[in-house]
Parts: C-alpha cells; sequence; structure tokens
C-alpha cells in the first residue's frame, strides 16, 4: 500500500478522514487545494495535477 492518500480539496479530505480514519494509520493524507472548477480530463487540471503531485511522489 502506499504511503499517501491524495485528494483535491479541503472538503474531500475532511469527507476521507472522518469515513476511513482508521484506514489512514501511518499514512499521510495529502490535500492539493484545487478547486472544483475543472471539467474531467481538463488539459488544465492535468496539468496543475501534474505539477503539484510531482512534488509528492514519482511520476
Amino acid at each position: 500500500m502506499g504511503r499517501y492518500y491524495i485528494c483535491n480539496g479541503k472538503v474531500s479530505s475532511q469527507k476521507i478522514s472522518n469515513k476511513f480514519s482508521p484506514l489512514l494509520k501511518n499514512k499521510q493524507l495529502v490535500c492539493l487545494g484545487i478547486p472544483d472548477n475543472y471539467k474531467f480530463m481538463q488539459p488544465e487540471l492535468i496539468q496543475i495535477l501534474e505539477s503539484k503531485v510531482k512534488g509528492i511522489v514519482a511520476i
């Protein structure tokens, strides 16, 4: 299993923490802080995701 759980915003991170806290033991929940203003696979969103995630995990 990975060491990180990555989500897009604070609301998502709060929901994940509340619902799955036992599964997050010894894991880091990382919030990327990306607003939910993009369509699925929108090129601008992909660029943002790649740049933010690159600093966290090897892609």
